[in-house]
């Protein structure tokens, strides 16, 4: 006899649970809100007899994909150095929640939400790597969660736990996962509300879509640039509503979700526009960064290995022959068209196959929608960064995981196997020191630790550098910061504040020894930003201070300057 199981691994068929005996999990599954229908059956397994088959031990299966991709986030997680945006997430956990509150005000609002989150974990167990970076795998082991249950609502339990797999052992997953910012949780809270929206449609009651609205705007609060999933959702209320007396009911009530979402975290939004400045390193958009960023979104390392199954699914979505041929229909798929009172709310005339073309529509806007439009905002301001497209990444995960559903299970196994062996050397990569942006804080903290003498100073060139000594404080210590006025936690910002030129000339007179901290790089951007840059720059070339001691290490560099006479 067929048990109910709690909400979250139940069956809808058109809204209502099922709880039918003997139901493949594989070939019983829900068009979702997308058709109205009630069930949708993988093509691999239409007419296979198997439509009596025991069902899947779902309790237990539906986790895997979570704690596969937590195995896999955990693993190598110390291998990358923190580095300058994992700076100023030490930097803010360690103050006190005033002074946290303090600093949302004048920098990283828009990161506020994630910090508050971070804030009593570190609290209670340290600030070190793996502790600051223990969230984010789990936030993306919770992800996994999503997609594998979002899979199997909208397509089949087979394409969820795919869908999971692919989004666990994808090298990108891995890279946002070991790092101590906020992207891992906004592709959770992005899945999570996708996952809320689809059941909002298929109760169609009041609770539902509050709840939705509620995550929407943690969303957005966690990440402003998802609120570019709101056009991907809008594509999925169009394509779902369908013919009927309640079209215009959805509409309504999913519009009136999403404005509630958006003045929910419009406090967020107006604190970023004053903190517009922090975003100004951006480079403008080119062939190579948007390469960067497809490259990402479809797998990571520049290996593009998604991207031949977003493009067979892309296939779907556009209604290809082989996602809008149904194959043999199964008993079940007969009896829903001809009896469509059997599934409340559904829509006569709506085939399965149709539903599931659907289906990857939606899938197709969620996937390159946000990305189309934050590259057009780009144009104007330059932000074109896969950070900002974390919320498309489980939509790249459910097509991949549905086209391998579709496929034999040789070519399945064959394709595993070549996406398998590209991958590796993309985690390898993921995991060297200087992985995250280049930086590689720790041997630059280890390096001026090995070699500083009492009363040494220190100047970071430009100001805004000073950050990074947050991510390895144990070497910088003790060293005087001849620049600085005020410091991070006095001035309310992550790089506190400097004296006049005067005060640094009749400081640097008292120093023998003289560490200068500064992109491997030149960075131009100080010039207009640190008005110390001239007098700082100087020691460089002045024929009082002799350089010693260089040492480059991913995206920094110091270099020590003794005084010669």
């Amino acid at each position: 006899m067929g048990l109910c199981r709690p909400a979250a691994f139940r069956q809808y068929d058109g809204g209502k649970i099922s709880c039918r005996p003997g139901g493949d999990p594989e070939t019983h599954t829900d068009a979702g809100a997308l058709t109205d229908t009630s069930t949708i059956v993988s093509s691999r397994t239409r007419g296979s007899g198997r439509e009596n088959a025991r069902p899947w031990p779902r309790r237990t299966v539906v986790i895997v994909p979570s704690a596969v991709t937590f195995a896999v986030a955990v693993w190598g997680i110390r291998g990358p150095s923190l580095w300058r945006d994992e700076a100023a997430t030490l930097s803010a956990v360690r103050r006190t929640p005033g002074e946290l509150w303090s600093m949302l005000q004048n920098i990283d609002a828009v990161h506020g939400l994630y910090y508050f989150l971070l804030w009593p974990f570190v609290r209670w167990f340290g600030d070190s790597e793996i502790v600051v970076r223990l969230p984010s795998a789990a936030a993306m082991a919770v992800a996994a969660f999503g997609v594998t249950v979002l899979g199997g609502r909208l397509l089949s339990h087979r394409v969820g736990m795919l869908a999971g797999l692919v989004f666990a052992v994808t090298p990108t997953v891995s890279r946002y996962g070991q790092e101590a910012r906020s992207t891992a949780f906004v592709v959770a809270l992005a899945t999570f509300a996708t996952l809320l929206l689809v059941l909002a449609v298929e109760r169609g009651t009041a609770r539902w879509y509050a709840a939705y609205a509620l995550l929407l705007a943690s969303t957005i609060a966690a990440g402003l640039m998802s609120v570019l999933l709101i056009p991907a959702h809008l594509v999925y209320i169009l394509l779902s509503a369908g013919p009927g007396g309640n079209r215009k009911a959805r509409v309504r009530a999913w519009a009136s979700s999403a404005a509630i979402a958006l003045v929910a975290a419009s406090p967020f939004a107006v604190l970023a526009w004053r903190q517009r400045s922090a975003v100004q390193w951006i480079q403008e958009t080119d062939t190579d960064q948007v390469f960067g960023v497809v490259s990402t979104l479809f797998g990571g390392g520049y290996v593009f290995v998604l991207l031949p199954l977003a493009a067979i699914g892309a296939m779907g979505a556009l209604g290809g022959r082989r996602f809008a041929h149904a194959k043999t229909k199964t008993k079940m798929e007969a009896e829903a068209e001809a009896s469509p009172e059997a599934s409340p709310g559904a829509s006569p005339g709506v085939s399965p196959a149709g539903a599931r073309v659907r289906t990857f529509r939606f899938l197709l806007a969620w996937m390159l929608l946000p990305g189309a439009l934050l590259l057009l905002v780009s144009l104007a301001q330059p932000m074109f960064l896969f950070r900002y497209l974390a919320c498309s990444f489980p939509a790249v995960a459910l097509v991949s995981g549905a086209v391998l559903a579709d496929m034999g299970n040789k070519t399945r196994i064959a394709v595993v196997a070549v996406a398998a062996i590209l991958f590796v050397p993309a985690h390898q990569v993921v995991r060297t020191p200087d992985a995250h942006g280049g930086d590689d804080i720790r041997a630059l903290s280890d390096f001026v630790g090995g070699h500083k003498r009492p009363d040494d100073a220190v100047v970071f060139l430009p100001a805004f550098w000073r950050h990074v000594t947050a991510a390895y404080p144990e070497g910088f210590s003790g060293l005087r910061d001849i620049a600085q006025e005020a410091t991070p936690r006095t001035a309310a910002t992550l790089t506190g504040s400097e004296v006049d030129v005067p005060e640094f000339n009749r400081r640097l007179e008292t120093v023998r020894r003289v560490w200068i901290v500064e992109p491997g790089e030149p960075d131009l951007t100080g010039v207009r930003t640190d008005p110390l840059w001239a007098a700082k720059n100087a020691i460089t070339g002045s024929p009082g201070f002799a350089g010693s001691l260089t040492r480059k290490s991913g995206g920094y560099r110091v270099r020590l300057y003794t005084r010669s006479r």
